[in-house]
This record gives C-alpha cells, structure tokens and sequence, in this order.
C-alpha cells in the first residue's frame, strides 16, 4: 500500500457520547495522537489532535455578536411590519 503518512489536513466531526465532556473527549483524543507518535514518529511526531464544539468552529465569537444583532434587529422590524398592517 503506497499512502502517504505525510499528507495532512482531515477533518472529523462527530457527537459526544451521553454522559461524556468535552475534556474527556480532549484527552482521549490527546491519547490517540501520542499513540500514533509513538507508532510512526517519523511522520507523526509534534502532531496532534484538537477537540472543539462545533458552534465554536462554525460561528467565531467576533462573528456570533454581529450575527445576534442583526437577527434581532430584523426580529424588530418583522414585528413592526406585522402591528402596522391594515386588519
């Protein structure tokens, strides 16, 4: 099999388990990486793993504020549309 160890740049996302935080889920990932360290340090060695919520990922806290004040600016003028119609 001629893959290259060296490649880099995959994504997983998954969910965690019932009961299960997220510094668990951080050290297991933590474990898993050392164990590939130590299986293939020639490709593997200073890599690790980064564990994060998604909502974290997805929307940046710098982005989240704006997006919150523009829905709820819109919020305000949907409801002011809705009183102002003629009944």
């Amino acid at each position: 099999m001629s893959q290259q160890r060296a490649a880099r740049g995959l994504q997983v996302f998954g969910r965690l388990g019932d009961g299960v935080t997220l510094e668990q889920a951080r050290r297991e990932a933590d474990a898993v990486a050392a164990n590939l360290a130590v299986a293939f340090p020639e490709t593997n060695h200073g890599w690790g793993a980064y564990v994060r919520p998604l909502r974290e990922w997805a929307i940046p806290e710098d982005v989240r504020v704006i997006i919150l004040t523009m829905m709820g600016s819109v919020t305000m003028v949907l409801l002011i549309a809705c009183f102002n119609s003629p009944t």
